[in-house]
């Protein structure tokens, strides 16, 4: 069968949406085939342009979560106003600029939104098959580094680039080195167009999911779990007596090089003000 030459993103206007994109990630918003590199690994992958109702040069949405696990509450609570194309309010956000405000860098920082970023990609290692990849920040920016170097030519379905990503280390001292894999050079998505038009086909609207696939809460659902959580009035304040959260400040402070006494004088200073 005679190859097709198909040009997905091939202009000036496709990289300036792609530029749009990146710089507005908090307008982005299963049962998916999740993938992220192993520890101690070289993976070989090839980003896959929008798909469906994807927008054009968005290649990506960026979706954030609440941990709240270690404060009596769920580990999965998404955040509205860094995951949804509306920017919506998001209720425990704004309890954690209250908590700054306040001095309180130790309590806010529990409450701190992790993003990543969730894109189509083609795992070389892996077959002729779309996955999504479950990119980190860090990741993520050597991507768009990438991108900014190479244009969008890097997203061609049959001269295109394929990357390279490594990863080193663990938890909070995890590291990815993303590059181009040169050695691979210019090269197809795939040898057999039947097989790119699977992929493609195959390959998730991350809008949609963005949008309709995740755990939604209401402002009023996310008031009513902050409440629950720390109790009624001034949360700033109820916030401080919660034993869970006492636990959870003196956890993260002797985890993270930080002084328990720290802590402790934090919850000291809450009880000398009532």
């Amino acid at each position: 069968m005679a190859r097709r030459k198909r040009k997905v993103v091939n202009s000036d206007d496709a990289l300036a949406a792609i530029r749009s994109a990146i710089n507005n990630t908090a307008s982005f918003g299963s049962s998916f085939n999740f993938w992220t590199p192993k520890k101690g690994e070289t993976a070989h992958f090839r980003l896959l342009p929008p798909v469906k109702g994807m927008p054009e040069g968005a290649f990506f949405v960026q979706i954030a979560f609440h941990f709240l696990k270690r404060l009596g509450g769920p580990n999965d609570i998404v955040c509205p106003r860094l995951t949804f194309a509306k920017n919506e309010p998001c209720p425990i956000c704004e309890l954690r600029s209250k908590l700054l405000a306040d001095g309180e860098e130790q309590i806010a920082n529990l409450l701190r939104p992790s993003k990543k970023y969730l894109m189509n990609v083609v795992v070389r290692e892996e077959g002729e098959k779309p996955v999504v990849y479950d990119c980190r920040t860090t990741a993520f920016q050597q991507i768009v580094g990438i991108i900014g170097e190479y244009g969008v030519d890097i997203f061609d379905l049959e001269e295109g680039w394929d990357l390279s990503v490594r990863r080193d280390g663990e938890g909070l001292n995890t590291v990815y080195n993303v590059m181009v894999h040169a050695k691979a050079g210019i090269c197809a998505l795939s040898e057999d167009p039947d097989t790119v038009d699977e992929i493609l086909e195959e390959a998730p609207d991350l809008y949609e999911y963005a949008q309709n696939g995740l755990n939604r809460y209401s402002e009023e659902d996310l008031n009513n779990l902050i409440s629950e959580l720390f109790g009624e009035g001034d949360t700033s304040q109820s916030i401080a007596d919660h034993h869970e959260v006492q636990s959870a400040v003196a956890y993260n402070s002797a985890h993270n090089d930080g002084d328990v006494e720290e802590a402790k004088r934090y919850f000291r200073k809450r009880s000398s003000r009532t």
